[in-house]
């Protein structure tokens, strides 16, 4: 099916799906490949598929900008198995950590414990440890006593 033209999203997600697959790390490895997976709407989960291969840290690094607070909560141990950048993991563990991010993400305080739990890395605790108390503000007030 032909996008329609004024759709760039989908013709950005064509061009892309339209690249032969050894062609198609260099695209998200290069100059603007971030970008490029953004303006396609790219998901982590479809750019695993369209690699055909490893999501190494360099495929990561490229996602980790468009991936939601949900996404990358649930994905610190891959960053962490696959060797993501200590600049990469700062952006994630920022927004992570994000008082607004986190309110967006309707998440409730036991995903980040979760995350803490099985990231294995130490550097995820601290913003792990911020999301958890912002997150606390979701938890909607009961009547009566309450121990959480």
């Amino acid at each position: 099916a032909v996008p329609p033209a004024g759709d760039r999203t989908l013709t950005a997600h064509r061009a892309l799906m339209e690249l032969p697959v050894a062609e198609r790390r260099a695209v998200v490895t290069g100059d603007g490949g971030a970008e490029r997976l953004a303006e396609a709407g790219m998901t982590w989960e479809a750019l695993a598929g369209w690699l055909q291969g490893p999501m190494d840290a360099a495929a990561w690094e490229a996602v980790i900008p468009a991936m939601g607070t949900m996404a990358l909560v649930r994905n610190l141990r891959n960053f962490d198995e696959a060797g993501v950048s200590d600049e990469a993991a700062a952006r994630a563990a920022a927004r992570i950590s994000d008082p607004e991010a986190v309110a967006a993400s309707r998440q409730f305080p036991f995903r980040y414990l979760a995350a803490y739990r099985h990231a294995p890395s130490l550097r995820w605790a601290h913003p792990l440890e911020r999301a958890l108390g912002h997150s606390l503000r979701q938890v909607p007030a009961l009547p009566g006593r309450t121990l959480v």
